[in-house]
């Protein structure tokens, strides 16, 4: 664990995306979904990746939303909503 909730690994033209929250199963929290939309950006801008690969650190790729950080109903509205966001950005990046 890094102390990043989101790790960008570069090798060669690929770029190595890591949820790096293992004690939380990955879970997407508060800090994490802001860390990877500036991931992505800064991937998309990198003109020598070509192409992205996005796994999670430990046996656990993503437990969802954490749990813990989501128990008030104006956060799991906000949540919600940048959640769908952060996945819709990441579906219409150009690269693969």
């Amino acid at each position: 664990m890094t102390g990043r909730p989101v790790v960008l690994e570069r090798r060669g033209a690929v770029a190595r995306i890591v949820l790096d929250r293992p004690d939380r199963r990955n879970a997407l929290g508060r800090d994490t979904l802001p860390a990877l939309h500036a991931v992505l950006d800064e991937v998309e801008r990198d003109t020598a990746i070509g192409a992205v690969i996005v796994t999670g650190r430990g046996p656990v790729f993503c437990a969802g939303g954490d749990v813990d950080e989501t128990q008030s109903f104006a956060f799991r509205t906000q949540e919600h909503k940048r959640r769908l966001g952060a996945f819709r950005a990441a579906r219409r990046r150009p690269k693969p």
